[in-house]
């Protein structure tokens, strides 16, 4: 790049056209950084635990149904029982 420079008649000192060289390299590399941080990112949300839905996976007890829960029923599940 220097020796192109010189051909078109400019004469920059190397830490110049270092500089300038870097500053390309990083400008260009951003592109490749963004890239890798979507990555990343996409590596983190892979690896995160799910958080459920805080509901049981049992069926709540229904109640008034007449499921058992009547005086007669009771008699009848106690009978023969001593209490």
């Amino acid at each position: 790049m220097l020796a192109q420079e010189r051909r078109a008649g400019r004469d920059f000192p190397r830490e110049t056209i270092l500089s300038f060289v870097l500053g390309q390299k990083v400008l260009n590399g951003g592109a490749e950084a963004a890239k890798a941080k979507k990555a990343g990112a996409a590596r983190i949300q892979a690896q995160q635990a799910r958080a459920d839905s805080g509901r049981s996976d049992r069926a709540a007890p229904r109640r008034g149904d007449g499921s058992g829960n009547s005086l007669r029923d009771l008699e009848k599940r106690l009978d023969g029982v001593n209490i």
